[in-house]
């Protein structure tokens, strides 16, 4: 399991992978300060006070030891351990071929990656296709 801790701070709500709310308030401010140090923000007020919510999510580990991700058949330097599968093109066709529940869309939201089951279009960056199907209600996994 990995902890995600949401900050809401400068007017966005920022989702970050840390061990502990204090590590996730200094990977911002360091995200802020390299960004762009001339900005006019006033990182003083990022404290712990702008910590929102910390929940916990299976990894792309459990993930695999769970539902047992199939290799990329198509190209053998494919990303995710060579699992992931492209949204186009030969790789597109065979996924869509695959029972819906074995489907998994790897969707990237800025701050953090995730596996989500099903097939979708928004902020996906490719597909897994799995041997174990996924059933209602399942959880997101950490990419």
């Amino acid at each position: 399991m990995q902890t995600v801790i949401s900050i809401e701070f400068d007017g966005q709500l920022r989702r970050i992978q840390a061990a502990t709310p204090e590590d996730a308030v200094a990977d911002l401010r360091g995200e802020y300060a390299e960004a762009d140090p001339d900005r006019n923000v006033d990182l003083n007020t990022l404290t712990l006070e702008c910590v929102t919510d910390i929940d916990t999510y299976p990894t792309w580990d459990e993930f695999e030891a769970q539902f047992r991700p199939v290799a990329n058949h198509l190209d053998t330097n494919a990303s995710y351990d060579g699992m992931m599968f492209e949204t186009y093109g030969d790789e597109l066709i065979f996924v869509n071929a695959r029972p819906p529940e074995n489907v998994w869309t790897l969707i990237d939201t800025g701050d953090t990656s995730w596996i989500v089951p099903g097939f979708h279009l928004v902020n996906r960056m490719g597909y897994i296709v799995t041997l174990n199907p996924w059933q209602g209600g399942q959880d997101n996994f950490l990419a």
